[in-house]
């Protein structure tokens, strides 16, 4: 019988809390690993952490758990969840092979082969460019946002410019909403 591992990287924390991105990821890890009489010895989570770092606190803990004999396989429900960044999955994929553990991707055997290698890089290449498009709509959105006068909050919905209440505007240099 096989120790296993399941890893999981989520999205941002408001996204996690509203759309239980979380425990939705686990559930389907531990169906696939339960699927293959596999025993789950460890979870990797990282709620919210970006996914174009290696400073991930749950990777780093994966990365050294690697070099023991913790477990032999490691199961990612999907290839963008191991990293969107083609160079930082294709690293980790190679320490994880080079150490001999099993690497399962959404319920598939990894081999290290040249369809697999193939198939692998076009998912990458999709996820960075996944990930490059929504930074590109959000900053796009913060910048309208922005130029029709309203303030971004840390997690709050926008809200008109005006200035504190003591001072007056002056009309050539109203910029946003009436004051």
């Amino acid at each position: 019988m096989y120790e296993a591992s399941g890893a999981v990287r989520a999205c941002k924390r408001d996204l996690q809390a509203k759309e239980g991105t979380i425990e939705s990821q686990v559930l389907a890890l531990k169906k696939q690993i339960a699927a293959t009489n596999h025993v789950l010895v460890k979870e990797y989570i990282d709620d919210g952490s970006s996914e174009s770092r290696f400073d991930r606190p749950a990777l780093d803990q994966m990365r050294s758990d690697l070099k023991t004999n913790l477990f032999d396989v490691i199961y990612f429900l999907h290839a963008d969840r191991i990293a969107r960044e083609v160079v930082i999955q294709t690293i980790i994929i190679e320490e994880m092979l080079k150490h001999r553990k099993q690497l399962i991707i959404n319920g598939k055997d990894y081999e290290k082969n040249p369809e697999n290698n193939f198939s692998l890089q076009v998912l990458r290449a999709v996820a960075e460019l996944e990930r490059a498009k929504i930074i590109e709509r959000t900053t796009r959105g913060r910048h309208l946002r922005l130029s029709q006068g309203q303030l971004m909050g840390a997690g709050t919905a926008a809200t008109p410019m005006c200035p504190p209440q003591r001072t007056r505007c002056r009309p050539a240099l109203r910029r946003g909403p009436t004051c």
